[in-house]
């Protein structure tokens, strides 16, 4: 993050997320993780007002916060060559998300829900 600040991008680091967003319910689903890093806020999905956690200027984007859950997990648990992204010879473990949390308000991403899982190259769920 101190790196960001100073305008410096390095594109070779490999994070994984952590946030101080808190526990629940909510902090175990992906789409709501990614939420509470680029907005900054606790996971009070019922308060979308909630204060915003500091240091604001370390919220990530929703980009950052997808690497982050997949390539960057992957790679701290020493399976990037297997898992983390959509590549030939990888596992091909994905969701697909019935919007692209790319595209919305970062305090939206929490009201996407996943239309189709797959799990090894294989279909386990589908909404």
């Amino acid at each position: 993050m101190a790196a960001r600040r100073a305008g410096h991008q390095d594109r070779s680091r490999r994070d994984a997320q952590g946030s101080d967003a808190g526990p629940g319910e909510d902090a175990r689903r992906p789409a709501h993780r990614a939420q509470a890093v680029a907005a900054r806020r606790k996971l009070i999905l019922a308060e979308p007002e909630a204060p915003v956690l500091e240091p604001a200027d370390q919220r990530l984007t929703v980009a950052e916060a997808i690497h982050a859950n997949t390539l960057g997990a992957a790679y701290q648990i020493r399976l990037d060559d297997l898992v983390g992204s959509v590549e030939v010879g990888k596992w091909a473990d994905l969701i697909v998300l019935d919007q692209n949390i790319l595209e919305i308000d970062p305090h939206d991403v929490h009201r996407t829900n996943v239309a189709l899982t797959m799990m090894n190259g294989n279909v386990v769920h589908e909404s």
